[in-house]
């Protein structure tokens, strides 16, 4: 009778645990995009006057996509997938000022207009804009100031990369 009582507690913990599993979700394709299993980045494109953004959002974008085992690299054969983006803004603007109104908080942004595309060309994401943010801080020297700059702009990409990727992987 006594070992009756004992088996209860671990039958109601197996159905537990057979319930939580069930119903946690984990899937190993793309949400909106369950067929997608590989994509490639194609170049992007810079459209404002700030160099070399590109480049740093390309590598922050292929270090993003690497990093989620769902993902293959689509750069040779059997690609899904191919993810489009130009670089359209880049914005720095003060938004806290001191007594003589000089700007010393800044918002940094930069715009990307992303599109991804099946392999055959259909439009999964058409011309959708995104934004990556960041703030600093400038003091009153000028290499600080760009020190200040140079360390958003990274953090703004970074921003702007998870942006991208959970718009693709969760389909916002």
């Amino acid at each position: 009778m006594n070992s009756k009582f004992k088996t209860i507690p671990y039958s109601l913990l197996t159905i537990y645990v057979f319930f939580f599993l069930a119903g946690c979700g984990y899937t190993t394709t793309l949400a909106p995009f369950p067929h997608i299993r590989s994509i490639t980045v194609s170049p992007i494109k810079n459209a404002t006057l700030k160099p070399g953004i590109n480049q740093a959002l390309q590598q922050a974008l292929s270090e993003k996509f690497a990093r989620d085992l769902r993902f293959r690299d689509g750069k040779g054969q059997g690609i899904d997938a191919i993810l489009d983006g130009t670089i359209t803004g880049y914005s720095s603007e003060g938004m806290a000022f001191d007594k003589a109104d000089i700007a010393r908080r800044f918002r940094l942004r930069i715009t990307l207009r992303l599109s991804l595309f099946e392999k055959e060309g259909k439009a999964l994401i058409k011309d959708e804009e995104l934004h990556g943010e960041a703030f600093y801080t400038g003091s009153g020297d000028l290499v600080s100031l760009k020190a200040a700059e140079d360390d958003a702009i990274n953090r703004a990409l970074a921003n702007l990369a998870d942006a991208i990727y959970y718009r693709i992987m969760e389909g916002f």
